[in-house]
């Protein structure tokens, strides 16, 4: 999930019927969210489809998301939530990007951070979260991402901070959780893990 909520802009009536989708999304459960969703939400905007194409990525539907994007593109060309997506399809498909990548959005910059973190550059895989988190700082998804790089770089405290933050925010956000096992299993707590 990469997608911050602050990037799109639902109407008061998206939101409203969104309600079950967005509450779920925001505390990580993301089966949840795309399973809460209303059946005919997606026609109504292109942020809502750019949201539901967000869901359908977090579950691995890259088609079915690359579909739903390609349709915003028509209705919207310069949608500002779409280059991060359209980047993080690019990256997990294996797909060459533009090497002028400029992330200005807080999904951008949390794309940016894995792709820093594919070409094993932790450092610029935790700025890149970290401008994610300047631009959205209530996101639970960003602070397991910042929580998952400095578990990575050895650094523990800021590791149990940002997880702590993490699973206060989106307590039923899994990798939130896979990260807790890694750092109770660090501290041989092996039991919790």
């Amino acid at each position: 999930a990469v997608l911050s909520l602050s990037d799109i802009r639902l109407t008061p009536h998206l939101k409203k019927a969104l309600t079950p989708t967005i509450t779920a999304y925001e505390r990580g459960d993301l089966h949840l969210a795309l399973s809460a969703w209303p059946g005919n939400a997606d026609i109504e905007s292109a942020d809502s489809k750019v949201f539901k194409a967000s869901l359908l990525l977090a579950i691995g539907a890259v088609t079915e998301a690359t579909e739903i994007l390609d349709f915003v593109e028509r209705e919207q060309p310069r949608h500002p939530a779409v280059p991060g997506l359209r980047r993080l399809i690019a990256l997990v498909t294996g797909v060459s990007w533009a090497s002028d990548w400029a992330p200005a959005t807080a999904t951008e910059f949390l794309v940016d951070s894995l792709v820093h973190q594919s070409l094993s550059d932790i450092d610029g895989a935790l700025r890149a979260a970290n401008e994610a988190l300047h631009k959205a700082p209530e996101s639970g998804i960003t602070w397991a991402r910042i929580a998952e790089l400095n578990f990575s770089a050895g650094k523990t405290t800021e590791t149990k901070i940002a997880l702590d933050k993490a699973l206060t925010l989106s307590p039923g956000f899994a990798p939130a959780h896979a990260i807790q096992g890694f750092v109770d299993s660090d501290s041989g707590r092996f039991i919790e893990a």
